[in-house]
């Protein structure tokens, strides 16, 4: 299954990456020192709060899809979860402090046409709406390819896709989170610093 998705939705894929890569976070943090980085990331949930959240959106959106469109049920796709040490928005955080996880991704068996490819964006927006997606990253309307994706205030990335000849599939990547024990800490731990630390404590 992992093998006709790649194939099918490749093109799509190349798509999504190429503009998801001119979208900035919507968190400037250009100006900020250590300090009021990881000030800004301490408003928000820690890494592990911040997956569990979006893993919950996740299955709402697939309930949603599956009974508005009568689909087959969600299986895990191919892409396990993945995390990513640092984030470019906040560079003076260093990876030992925060990161991004990528979800699990899951996908059903069957696509979602183009002319249905309206209500299934509508579906997607009713539900992370509610959860601060409302901005548009990408948003791909092709017979064969069809790419929806959200953010929210935090980079976190919702994406929808599908295909003519070719199953449909939910991915979500979260933005900056900090590390639960970073956040616990109270305070950022910086470059040298940590050099300075033993092995064996960092």
């Amino acid at each position: 299954m992992t093998t006709r998705i790649v194939a099918a939705l490749s093109s799509t894929a190349l798509i999504a990456l190429s503009l998801a890569n001119c979208t900035k976070d919507p968190t400037d943090t250009n100006d900020m020192n250590l300090d009021e980085q990881y000030e800004q990331l301490a408003q928000r949930p820690d890494r592990d709060e911040a997956k569990n959240n979006y893993e919950s959106l996740q299955e709402d959106v697939r309930s949603a899809l599956r009974d508005r469109f009568e689909l087959p049920e969600w299986e895990k796709g191919g892409s396990e979860e993945s995390a990513s040490p640092a984030c470019t928005e906040f560079p003076e955080i260093g990876g030992w402090d925060a990161g991004k996880v990528t979800l699990q991704n899951w996908v059903t068996e069957e696509s979602i046409t183009i002319d249905s490819w309206p209500d299934a964006k509508a579906a997607v927006q009713d539900i992370t709406g509610e959860h601060g997606f409302d901005q548009v990253t990408l948003d791909v309307e092709q017979s064969d390819n069809l790419t929806y994706e959200l953010m929210d205030n935090w980079g976190a990335k919702l994406t929808l896709m599908s295909g003519r000849s070719s199953n449909t599939v939910v991915s979500i990547r979260t933005g900056c989170h900090l590390r639960p024990e970073a956040k616990e800490r109270g305070r950022p731990i910086s470059k040298e610093e940590r050099r300075e630390m033993p092995e064996e404590s960092r």
